[in-house]
């Protein structure tokens, strides 16, 4: 019997834990229920049980696999197979054999959650391997590169060699933006700091690195160095596997449902473990960071917070590769918006910037992109993005129905803002306001109701003079302006349904 199909025992018994945690969880939830006890479950049918979902298991060969069989494999056709096979079985039992066995509702439960559980190990068990294996990816791309040489002796040219690894789309794309053969021009398969640190400083017109950005630890730290690497007005290329087309792969990997598991698996595992400060360490400890899931929205927040600004960027194999420009020196910011309630920075009275909270709707460092997508998308009534790519699924919700703002009422009570007023803008959209605006707008509170709810602009134009006629009247009455506009946005909020988008 081969290596990849022989009986692994430190498997058997991982799912034999596993197995004995979901079986404990389920019967700790049935005792609470009335005339529900512990001897209910822990006798001659526990060992039914048990010895059922062992031989399912044996026959699936679910016990039998090593890393190098493909995970889908293991999901669709060991571990749901062997939930199948068990629970047909203990459903004969039951009904043919012995019907004071546990009862069909348990039965299912039981294999459903003991499927889940076991995706859930098998999961991570993987994620742990690869990322132990990506540390090696560089050996191998350079070993690969020496056998291609070999097979094929005619490629010669830098382009030549991209083209192999990474396709003739790719590579005509790059040589649209940037002279491959130039020796000025560093091309580089590195995820490791240290590649781009032994580049002499100012030294290079353009890096190219063909390693996917999800699987660098430190990306801002690379970034910052390929910015300190590069000329002024330099050219920096890389390649992002979104989570868009992550979310694809999935579905079209596993079959339903599956897929949903898998998906929220790796949501939790690969979005929100990195995002925590309290799970970081851990999460970085064990997967070096690599296979990390990255918005569109991050990578070019990312990008522009070190500096960059993006000439190009386009989707090709189902990858976002992006070409971007030297400009500035990083902001080296050490605070971005990246748990789940954020700070704000706002123009507040006598320009005085405070913090602004709320619960994040876009995908972490969207703020430093909110020029790029104001020039890029434009507004529909002056004041939102029109179509914004950085706001997030449950962001959307959220802003429908005012629940990011419920932390501004802590702003409320510090008095950085008064109930009704004009909107906390950032410094980026600050500055896109006419001069006179500006000097009105400072000088009272932002507000948490802006008078854009009781005019309901449509054009930029018209958002600008709403608040210029709310400033004028507030500064000759400001109780009773505040009361009018009020109770008239409530008005348009409550019966036109007005909404944040």
């Amino acid at each position: 019997m081969n290596k990849t199909t022989s009986f692994n025992f430190l498997v058997f018994i991982q799912f034999g834990i596993v197995y004995l945690l979901v079986f404990l969880l389920l019967v700790f939830v049935k005792i609470l229920l009335p005339e529900e006890t512990l001897s209910h479950y822990f006798n001659d049918n526990f060992l039914i049980l048990m010895l059922v979902s062992l031989f399912s298991g044996i026959v699936s060969r679910k016990y039998s696999f090593s890393p190098k069989i493909h995970l889908r494999r293991i999901v669709n056709y060991r571990i749901c197979l062997s939930g199948i096979v068990a629970l047909i079985l203990l459903v004969f039992f039951k009904l043919f054999l012995k019907e004071t066995f546990y009862g069909l509702y348990f039965l299912f439960l039981f294999m459903v959650s003991l499927v889940i559980f076991e995706i859930f190990v098998v999961y991570l068990y993987y994620s742990f391997v690869r990322s132990g294996k990506a540390l090696k990816d560089i050996d191998e791309i350079e070993k690969s590169r020496e056998r291609q040489t070999k097979v094929y002796p005619v490629l010669r040219t830098k382009r030549e060699i991209i083209t192999t690894f990474l396709g003739e789309k790719f590579s005509s794309w790059l040589a649209c933006q940037v002279d491959v053969e130039n020796d000025k021009t560093a091309i580089c398969a590195t995820t490791q700091n240290v590649t781009i640190e032994l580049l002499p400083h100012y030294s290079k017109e353009a890096i190219i690195n063909l390693r996917k950005i999800n699987d660098i630890a430190h990306i801002n730290k690379f970034f910052e160095l390929v910015n300190e690497k590069l000329s002024v007005q330099g050219i920096f290329i890389g390649i992002v596997e979104t989570i868009e087309h992550r979310h694809d792969v999935i579905f079209n990997k596993y079959f339903f449902p599956v897929n949903y598991i898998v998906l929220v698996v790796d949501f939790f595992f690969n979005r929100v473990l990195p995002k925590i400060k309290l799970t970081q360490d851990v999460y970085y400890y064990y997967t070096k960071g690599t296979n990390r899931a990255l918005s569109k929205a991050e990578v070019l927040g990312r990008l522009y917070s070190c500096g960059f600004v993006l000439k190009e960027g386009v989707f090709i194999d189902n990858h976002f590769v992006f070409c971007a420009i030297k400009e500035k020196v990083p902001l080296f910011d050490n605070h971005p918006t990246y748990g789940p309630f954020v700070a704000l920075r706002r123009v507040g009275k006598s320009k005085k910037e405070v913090l602004i909270y709320k619960m994040r709707t876009m995908y972490p460092y969207s703020e430093y992109i909110q020029k790029y997508v104001y020039d890029m998308q434009g507004t529909s009534n002056g004041d939102k993005a029109e179509n914004d790519f950085r706001i997030t699924r449950w962001g959307k919700f959220f802003r429908k129905f005012w629940l990011d703002e419920l932390p501004m009422f802590i702003n409320l009570f510090k008095g950085d803002v008064k109930i009704v007023g004009v909107r906390p803008l950032s410094w980026a959209k600050f500055e896109t306001y006419p001069k006179d605006l500006q000097d009105k707008r400072i000088r009272t509170k932002p507000g948490l109701i802006p008078p854009f709810y009781s005019d309901l602009p449509k054009t930029q134009e018209e958002l600008f003079e709403s608040e210029d006629r709310y400033l004028d009247a507030y500064f000759k009455a400001p109780l009773r302006t505040d009361i009018r506009y009020f109770f008239k946005a409530i008005n348009n909020i409550v019966f036109k349904r007005a909404r944040s988008k």
